[in-house]
C-alpha cells in the first residue's frame, strides 16, 4: 500500500514539476542557442538574436528560480492538505500514519534530488558553449579534470552529498513541524503555521548561536591544536588523534541525523494527535 501511496503523491507533484522542468530546459536551450547563433557568420551583426537573447535570458533565470520555488511549495502543500480538509480522506485508507508521512517526505526528497541535475543542465545550456563538451571545456557540465577520483576524494564527495540530503530532509521536516503545530489551531491554520515558523526559526537561530559559541570555546580551550601531526604520532596518541578528527568531521552529520530523527518523531506524533490516531 505504501508503494501505491508513494505513486499517487509522485504523480500529484510530478504534474506540477515536469512542466516547470521542461519549460526551464526549453528556455535555457533557446538562451544558449541564440547566444551561439550570434557568433555564426551568417547571423553575425544581425540584431534579431541579440534581442531574442535579451528577452529569453531573464525568463530562463526566472524559470530556474521557479524550479526551486515550485518544488518546495508543491511538497509543502501536499503535507498541508494531509492535515486540512483532505486529512480524514487520506486516513480512511488502510495506511499507517508513518506511511503517510514517509510517502510525502520521500516524494519531496526525490523531486528535490531530480531538480538538481535539471538546474545543472539548464545552467550548462544557458552557457552557450555546447559542442557536445559534456566533460571538457570551460562551460562543461562536468569536468573530468576537476574530479578527485581518490578514495579520500570520493569519501569527501559522498559525505558532502549526505550532508546536503540531511539538510534538505531537515528543511522539509521542519516545515512539516510548523504545519503540524499550526493545524491544531481551530481557525486560520495557515496564518498560525506561518507564525510558528518565524517564532521557531528565531528560537533555533538563538540556540544554534549558543551551540556554536560553546563548541568554539570547547575547541579553543580543550583540544590541543599544537600536538604532533597525525603522521608523526604513534600508538595511543595516534589513535586518539584519529578518533578526535573523525568525531569533529562527523559531528555535523550526526547532529543533522539526530535533528531529523527528532523532527520525524514529533511530526508523526502531531499527525496522530491531530487525527486522533495516536
Amino acid at each position: 500500500m505504501f508503494q501505491k501511496l508513494f505513486k499517487y503523491e509522485a504523480l500529484a507533484v510530478g504534474r506540477l514539476m515536469v512542466p516547470v522542468w521542461l519549460g526551464a530546459l526549453v528556455l535555457a536551450a533557446l538562451t544558449g542557442g541564440s547566444m551561439q547563433l550570434q557568433n555564426l557568420p551568417p547571423f553575425a551583426g544581425t540584431p534579431f538574436f541579440a534581442i531574442l537573447w535579451t528577452i529569453i535570458a531573464p525568463l530562463s533565470v526566472l524559470f530556474l528560480l521557479a524550479i526551486i520555488a515550485v518544488c518546495i511549495i508543491a511538497n509543502i502543500q501536499r503535507f498541508y492538505a494531509l492535515l486540512g480538509a483532505r486529512g480524514y480522506l487520506y486516513f480512511c485508507l488502510p495506511v499507517a500514519p508513518w506511511q503517510q508521512l514517509a510517502a510525502k517526505w520521500a516524494v519531496a526528497m526525490v523531486s528535490t534530488a531530480l531538480s538538481v541535475p535539471v538546474l545543472l543542465l539548464c545552467g550548462w545550456l544557458m552557457g552557450g558553449d555546447w559542442h557536445l563538451a559534456l566533460f571538457a571545456g570551460d562551460h562543461a557540465l562536468f569536468r573530468i579534470e576537476d574530479l578527485d577520483l581518490t578514495w579520500q576524494g570520493a569519501g569527501s564527495t559522498a559525505y558532502a552529498i549526505l550532508l546536503a540530503a540531511l539538510a534538505v530532509s531537515f528543511a522539509y521536516l521542519y516545515f512539516y513541524l510548523c504545519i503540524g503545530i499550526g493545524a491544531h489551531w481551530p481557525q486560520h491554520r495557515l496564518a498560525a503555521s506561518v507564525i510558528v515558523y518565524f517564532v521557531l526559526s528565531f528560537l533555533l537561530q538563538v540556540l544554534l548561536l549558543l551551540v556554536v559559541a560553546a563548541l568554539g570555546f570547547y575547541l579553543y580551550t580543550v583540544l590541543d591544536f599544537e600536538a604532533l601531526p597525525l603522521a608523526q604520532a604513534a600508538g595511543a596518541q595516534r589513535t586518539g588523534l584519529m578518533i578526535r578528527n573523525i568525531l569533529i568531521l562527523a559531528s555535523p552529520g550526526l547532529l543533522l541525523a539526530a535533528a531529523n530523527g527528532i523532527l520525524w518523531a514529533v511530526d508523526l506524533r502531531l499527525i496522530g494527535k491531530k487525527l486522533n490516531l495516536a
